[in-house]
């Protein structure tokens, strides 16, 4: 059954590669499928297709791309069961987004030289729109900027090592939080 989305019915695009997990790194496997799909020519309504990811644990060491339009990258099943659903087990090495859309590079989450600047409010709750930071003489409205949370011991301690139970903890540095804001 097709999903709901904000403007109706998300397409069920015919399913172009079929992959199975392989041990180990399952990340060039999945590009190289992504990006055969992608080269394919795009339909009347500019959809290219899926590719399909038949059940099982598919072990992620970079993120992938899906950089063409008309592309889907399709799991089976909706749970946590590896017999009955895909699941992508994104590792350590993966410091940024896991699956990135579009032709854009995710460099937005890397600080630019001498852009940089600390908040200096003790507390800022989560979507708050009002903080101090140590200089803010490069910075006007309409500026784009990245809020960067660290995930310091400190704080992964506070939300009691991310996981849920039976989950491993997560590890300073792996789980940083950037928000993608615009000064007003």
């Amino acid at each position: 059954m097709p999903v709901t989305g904000a403007e109706g019915f998300l397409p069920e695009l015919p399913v172009k590669i079929t992959l199975s997990p392989v041990s180990g790194d399952n990340s060039n496997q999945i590009q190289q499928a992504i990006n055969e799909v992608g080269n394919l020519p795009p339909d009347e309504n500019g959809f290219r297709g899926a590719v399909l990811l038949n059940p099982g644990i598919y072990q992620i060491n970079r993120p992938l791309r899906i950089d063409k339009s008309g592309v889907v990258l399709r799991g089976s099943g909706s749970g946590d069961n590896f017999n009955e659903n895909s699941i992508l087990s994104i590792m350590p090495s993966v410091r940024e987004t896991a699956l990135q859309l579009g032709s854009e590079t995710m460099s937005w989450v890397r600080a630019i030289e001498g852009t940089q600047t600390d908040i200096t409010t003790h507390f800022v709750p989560v979507g708050s729109r009002l903080f101090e930071v140590d200089d803010a003489s490069g910075f006007q409205a309409g500026d784009h900027i990245i809020i960067r949370h660290p995930s310091t011991p400190k704080w992964i301690d506070a939300v009691d090592g991310g996981g849920t139970e039976g989950d491993p903890h997560w590890q300073p540095g792996f789980h940083d939080i950037f928000y993608y804001r615009t000064i007003e």
